[in-house]
């Protein structure tokens, strides 16, 4: 199994599947991360899993029968590419990506398939309830 990861949010469900047997290779793609946030990034998974950069990971270990798992949506173009080039992927796509980051979008494909959408509220302020 190859964990794709940009921010580690999968690390638990890698350590599981290595407890149970699973080959797990951690690849991970800090690009997008500032200098302060890569450093402490670099550090997540260090003796828990193996781990790699995703484009070494892609170069070498795509075609081999990999599963591939997406913990986030960060990385939606990599996963749509592994799977138009027949690999086996779990998680992310482009078109989950712009769900979770386009609500209008989101509600329209919601509204479409036949779901009711609340109207949302806005909240002005939230004050505690009185105990007494």
């Amino acid at each position: 199994m190859i964990l794709v990861t940009d921010e580690w949010a999968g690390l638990g469900l890698a350590m599981q599947a290595q407890r149970q047997g699973t080959e797990v290779i951690a690849a991970f793609d800090h690009s997008q991360l500032d200098e302060k946030d890569y450093a402490y990034s670099m550090l997540c998974g260090n003796g828990l899993v193996e781990k790699m950069p995703l484009e070494t990971a892609l170069s070498r270990l795509v075609g081999r029968g990999h599963l591939w798992v997406f913990d986030s949506n960060g990385l939606a173009d990599h996963a749509d590419q592994l799977r138009a080039r027949g690999e086996a992927v779990i998680g992310t796509s482009v078109l989950s990506q712009r769900l979770e980051d386009d609500r209008d979008f989101a509600v329209q494909m919601a509204e479409c398939a036949g779901l009711h959408i609340p109207f949302p509220r806005s909240l002005r302020t939230m004050q505690p309830q009185s105990s007494g």
